[in-house]
């Protein structure tokens, strides 16, 4: 078993990470008839939630309404936003005008857009850039592994085993952004997997 108690933060996280982690399992073998047949199982379990911390980027409030005037890029500058119904001339030469104090009138903002972008988080990471969202994502981790065999010893000679396997798996990981903002909110990969199998064995004595 595992935890995050003594855990420090992830540098990257902006509150330390969950942890829970449950690992166990048993093996249990012996005899069924004396010298003649006997047996061996083993399970191995292990059940895992964590958090990763993730970032990620999201319109800022002001971005919401159409104003774009504290929008900077990497340098600090303010990007221009410019009005494609203003647009004159074509390729090389065209020009378009810019929105006045770099906002979109609202009668220009597209409903549906204005709709979605109420799905996304506001930014959190104003240390880090004015539109940066961080947060922990959870994660689950499944993995069930099992396995028996049976030996026989038909006679001093021979002798034969059986041995069946099974395994499976699942992991499933939240986005940087929270559902609905990201869909599928959850990616899941599962696995699972089967082993059997028979083998026999002669022994040839040797006589002198």
């Amino acid at each position: 078993m595992r935890n995050d108690n003594l855990d420090a933060q992830n540098y990257f996280a902006t509150t330390k990470p969950l942890l829970v982690r449950n690992q166990y399992g048993g093996s249990l073998g012996g005899p069924v008839i004396h010298d003649k047949m006997f047996f061996f199982a083993a399970y191995e379990g292990v059940h895992q939630r964590d958090e990763i911390p993730s970032t990620t980027t999201v319109p800022t409030a002001l971005e919401r309404t159409g104003d774009f005037s504290q929008t900077r890029n990497t340098a600090g500058t303010v990007v221009q936003f410019y009005d494609p119904a203003t647009t004159v001339g074509a390729g090389s030469t065209a020009a378009r005008t810019q929105f006045v104090n770099n906002v979109i009138p609202a009668s220009r903002l597209n409903a549906l857009g204005n709709s979605l972008v109420q799905y996304y988080p506001l930014p959190n990471a104003p240390t880090l850039a004015a539109n940066v969202f961080r947060r922990n994502a959870p994660e689950r981790i499944d993995s069930k592994n099992g396995i028996g065999r049976g030996d026989i010893q038909l006679s001093a000679e021979d002798s034969i085993f059986g041995r069946y396997a099974q395994t499976s798996s699942s992991t499933a990981n939240e986005s940087a952004l929270p559902a609905p903002a990201s869909n599928p909110g959850i990616a899941t990969v599962s696995s699972k997997g089967n082993w059997c199998g028979l083998h026999t064995d002669h022994r040839e004595r040797s006589h002198q």
